[in-house]
Order: structure tokens, then C-alpha cells, then sequence
């Protein structure tokens, strides 16, 4: 816990280096950009990674980099994980069209499912 102490009040410290751990339930609002060298299977370990930094009380407009290798498996994993993303919105597009479609002649469907 050092290291983070050290990020977070500490005006010396501008980097922080974590694992896959840090994309879990620590607070590191002070840092504005993440860069990912190591991508998950699984999108929401990205989203839970950068929601370690765009949480609520951030004063700066947050970026999020991932180093990927092209024509490398994690380039393969990159593309997979974009796929599953546009999956996931086009999925949730849907749904909102059609909880919009239903809420309009008064069915009630959407907002149980």
C-alpha cells in the first residue's frame, strides 16, 4: 500500500505501476491516463480498470491507451475484446429500442428484465 499512498499524496509521484490487482477496489482518482500492456479476455476487467480513475470527483478528462502488437496474439486478444464491446452495445441499443417500442403502447417489460 505504500506505493499508492505515495500516488495519491504525493506531488513527486506521477506514475504508478500496478498489476491486474489495482483494477479492483482502489480509488486512484489523481491519475487521468491508463495504459494497458496486458489485455484481458474479459472487457469488463478494462472497464473495471479504468473506473479506478474515472470515478466520481475527477477534475480531469480521463484517457485510456492499450499497447497492443499487431499480428501478435495480443493484437488477437484486442480484436476479440473490441468484438465482444460491439456486441455488448449493439445488444444494449437493441434492448433500449425495444423497452422504448414497449414503454410507448404502455407495456412495462423492460423494466424487469
Amino acid at each position: 500500500m505504500k506505493a499508492q499512498e505515495s500516488f495519491k499524496h504525493d506531488p513527486e509521484v506521477q506514475v504508478l505501476l500496478a498489476t491486474d490487482a489495482a483494477g479492483e477496489g482502489i480509488n486512484l482518482q489523481r491519475a487521468h491516463l491508463m495504459v494497458n500492456y496486458d489485455l484481458p479476455w474479459n472487457p469488463n476487467r478494462i472497464e473495471q480498470r479504468f473506473g479506478r480513475i474515472h470515478r466520481i470527483g475527477q477534475t480531469e478528462v480521463c484517457h485510456l491507451w492499450n499497447l497492443v502488437a499487431d499480428e501478435t496474439r495480443e493484437g488477437d486478444v484486442y480484436r476479440t475484446l473490441l468484438e465482444k464491446l460491439e456486441e455488448a452495445e449493439a445488444r444494449l441499443a437493441a434492448k433500449s429500442s425495444m423497452c422504448s417500442a414497449s414503454s410507448s403502447s404502455g407495456a412495462s417489460r423492460c423494466a424487469t428484465s
